[in-house]
């Protein structure tokens, strides 16, 4: 017996945005929210100069600020610009003006 094929599903911002977010912190990544550049979704951690460089790369890629909105990306990019500067890590001038 064969089913017949599912409905296809909707694909909303907000149902993306919801099964890519963390509910509670990673395990071995820190728990407190103000340790992340979207501190909401438990995304992008800014505790130390590798995450800070690692956050900069992942968000820096137009696929992975697809789920936000204008507002939104300039927040937790302007987070991830305002931690590379606490790490001592150099932002090219283009870099800071996606902010």
């Amino acid at each position: 017996m064969t089913l017949p094929p599912k409905p296809p599903k909707k694909k909303t911002l907000e149902k993306h945005r919801v099964s890519q977010a963390h509910r509670t912190p990673p395990k071995g990544y820190p728990k407190e929210r103000s340790a992340y550049a979207d501190p909401n979704n438990y995304k992008y951690p800014i505790d130390s100069e590798r995450h800070v460089r690692a956050a900069l790369a992942y968000f820096s890629r137009p696929k992975n600020r697809k789920g936000y909105t204008d507002a939104e990306a300039k927040a937790i990019f302007g987070r991830i610009l305002k931690a590379a500067k606490k790490y001592g890590i150099e932002i090219s001038e283009e870099v800071e003006e996606r902010a």
